[in-house]
């Protein structure tokens, strides 16, 4: 580069000038890629699979809030709320037919199932 210094230099393809130049050690793309935005799903599985700490019994727990929330629904399922009866029901079918077949469950709450 020392040579690139001279008068004689012709700015051109692959030889920018010189005050335009990078740095030594300095990237030409300091902030890096951009992230990606999150979708609805894959936000949700976070939200839901991140453990959190809670007292049970007086004693702190780590446990998944989904975890959490099914026990919550089996609670009010056994103390009679009906709606949540149901719930765990359909969570016990889906349950005992993935079973059967050797697959995973998926839970989905849609507007439509929130009426059984």
């Amino acid at each position: 580069m020392a040579d690139d210094n001279g008068p004689g230099y012709k700015v051109g393809y692959r030889k920018p000038p010189i005050h335009s130049r990078f740095q030594k050690g300095q990237s030409g793309n300091r902030r890096g890629r951009r992230r990606s935005t999150l979708n609805h799903r894959t936000v949700l599985e976070r939200t839901l699979l991140k453990p959190i700490t809670v007292t049970e019994g007086g004693k702190p727990k780590k446990m998944i809030p989904l975890e959490i929330v099914i026990r919550q629904l089996i609670n009010k399922a056994v103390k009679g709320d009906v709606r949540a009866a149901q719930w765990v029901a359909r969570l016990g079918q889906q349950l005992a037919e993935a079973s059967e077949s050797g697959q995973s469950i998926e839970i989905i709450i849609s507007p439509d199932e929130s009426k059984y």
